[in-house]
């Protein structure tokens, strides 16, 4: 109720509503819904305008320190102390990316056991947190790692050039076309992403608003 009181006393006045947002955004399936709440507030308040900077997990957490952009949009599990977040409600999955004429591409899924022997791209600073180290049940050293990227169109273009299979969260969105295919983890592995602001930097009118239309859109998800 607060949620929604409060985007509608901000959005009651959209005439006064004006200015830039800035987010900075890993790729991910829960940068739809943010979208369609930038649509909505664009409709109702037509003097805001809003800018995605595309990076990875760090990047956008120092660009928020910096006050390069008001918002990121953060993979799960990340450290938010001194921020503020809201959880976004859309989970995306870790898989293998694969060309079509890989063996793994003929799996319905995969385990780690699979990966044996195949080079593997994995996500900027993967290596420095075993983020997979779970589902391997150990390090990262049991996989054959020979690279990295923290774009997923980046990873897309090392994948069908045959430099090796790219692990991380299925983009269902991404075109890929018919060279391409994603496989999930198995055991599955699946990822929440949080809208995250500083506790300490008050945010613009429109940044309010915008803040606002995505809390109400949380709680009717």
């Amino acid at each position: 109720m607060m949620a929604e009181r409060a985007e509608r006393e901000l959005l009651s006045s959209a005439d006064d509503v004006a200015g830039d947002v800035y987010i900075g955004a890993a790729e991910c399936e829960a940068m739809s819904d943010v979208c369609r709440v930038m649509a909505t507030v664009r409709e109702r308040c037509p003097r805001t305008m809003f800018h995605v900077r595309s990076g990875n997990g760090p990047d956008a957490m120092e660009w928020l320190r910096q006050g390069v952009v008001d918002f990121a949009v953060l993979i799960e599990p990340v450290d938010l102390t001194g921020f503020n977040h809201l959880q976004l409600p859309v989970r995306d999955r870790q898989s293998v990316m694969v060309r079509r004429d890989h063996p793994l591409a003929a799996l319905e899924s995969v385990k780690p056991e699979d990966l044996a022997g195949f080079p593997i791209i994995v996500p900027s600073g993967s290596l420095v947190c075993n983020e997979f180290s779970g589902w391997l049940g150990g390090r990262m050293e049991r996989l054959n790692v020979v690279g990295t990227s923290n774009l997923i169109q980046n990873a897309v273009m090392m994948v069908k050039a045959g430099y090796g299979c790219f692990i991380g969260l299925e983009d269902s969105l991404l075109d890929v076309g018919g060279e391409i295919c994603f496989r999930p983890l198995s055991p599955r592995i699946d990822v929440r992403a949080s809208l995250a602001w500083m506790e300490d930097r008050p945010l613009s009118l429109a940044s309010e608003t915008f803040l606002a239309a995505m809390r109400r859109s949380v709680d009717l998800a």
